[in-house]
């Protein structure tokens, strides 16, 4: 016992200087209404997202106040801006209750970061509601995502990839003159960033969706400086009144565009990491669900193949030679 005693207080101090703080990393978890939480610790921070117009009081920090008093945020356009109020007020304000920040992460009540073993099977796990109960990060896990981005990556989801350019996608499912005005915002507000803008939303169909992320605070900062400068300027051009409860969300689809876009303008390089998906449909996550999820696994980066080959030939103009050899 001696001898241990005397080895770790030589080297005790060595052992614990990679550890991270428990004021130096959060992991945010948004809500937008009652749902299980995982079991609370020093990292995890839920926050309600629109608590201004909810009809719930989640009794959890909310988007709009620090200890109850109230701030600058966002909390009220819920319904343009989605979970990003979240984000509003993280950048605003969370440096005031924990000014020793360094590293911040951000998930949503259902969809939070698979940091340990399962990582490496590059899935979105789908899982139970109740599985959350068993949701934790370890010290070791933590000190894995310091050195991730100290060495200057951002952690990501998977991407995701569609048959044709984000823009396109984009026009299909939403306004497309609200694309033309942010294209306009960008280009004439923010010239830095309109060849990056151009080449992430028209010449491309690698999507990051969902805008679940960790980065350190410094990015974190100057994600959010840029980000909401160039939503607000799209919003005062809009008419966010008329539009349906879908399409009201068009500050938040815009939003999750321009991650990609900001990545790629400031040379980002992205860690990407999987996700557990937790919802009372799923069954009950095991690892024998693992073997079973293989083939689904091997079907996805089939599609992934077979979309990437076909968008890649519409952008080389090289379809119609193909169908002309096929077609002999």
């Amino acid at each position: 016992m001696t001898v241990f005693v005397k080895w770790l207080t030589a080297h005790g101090s060595r052992l614990t200087a990679n550890c991270v703080c428990k004021d130096e990393l959060k992991i945010l978890i948004c809500y937008n209404k009652p749902y299980t939480m995982p079991p609370a610790n020093d990292y995890l921070l839920p926050i309600q997202s629109g608590k201004k117009i909810s009809q719930y009081d989640l009794n959890i920090q909310s988007d709009c106040d620090i200890n109850g008093t109230p701030c600058d945020n966002i909390s009220g356009k819920n319904a343009c801006y989605g979970e990003f109020d979240v984000i509003y007020w993280a950048w605003k304000h969370i440096k005031k209750i924990y000014p020793d920040l360094k590293y911040i992460v951000y998930s949503q009540y259902r969809r939070l970061f698979a940091f340990d073993r399962y990582e490496k099977f590059r899935l979105a796990f789908p899982c139970n509601d109740s599985d959350i109960l068993n949701y934790k990060v370890s010290p070791y896990e933590l000190n894995e995502i310091k050195k991730i981005l100290d060495d200057g990556y951002i952690i990501t989801v998977e991407p995701y990839y569609f048959y044709t350019s984000l823009k396109t996608q984009y026009n299909d499912f939403h306004v497309g003159t609200d694309y033309r005005i942010l294209k306009d915002v960008i280009k004439n507000d923010f010239p830095d960033y309109y060849e990056s803008f151009i080449n992430i939303m028209e010449h491309n169909n690698r999507f990051i969706p969902l805008c679940l992320f960790a980065m350190t605070y410094n990015d974190f900062e100057n994600y959010c400086e840029w980000l909401f400068d160039v939503l607000s300027r799209v919003e005062k051009k809009i008419h966010i009144e008329h539009y349906d409860t879908y399409q009201k969300r068009v500050l938040a689809y815009m939003a999750e565009r321009l991650f990609g876009v900001w990545l790629v303008k400031n040379n980002k390089k992205m860690f990407h990491r999987n996700i557990y998906f937790y919802d009372p449909n799923n069954k009950p996550f095991t690892e024998r669900n693992i073997i079973r999820r293989a083939g689904s696994l091997c079907k996805r980066f089939k599609e992934h193949l077979k979309i990437n080959f076909a968008f890649n030939l519409t952008r080389m103009n090289f379809s119609r030679a193909v169908i002309k050899i096929f077609s002999r």
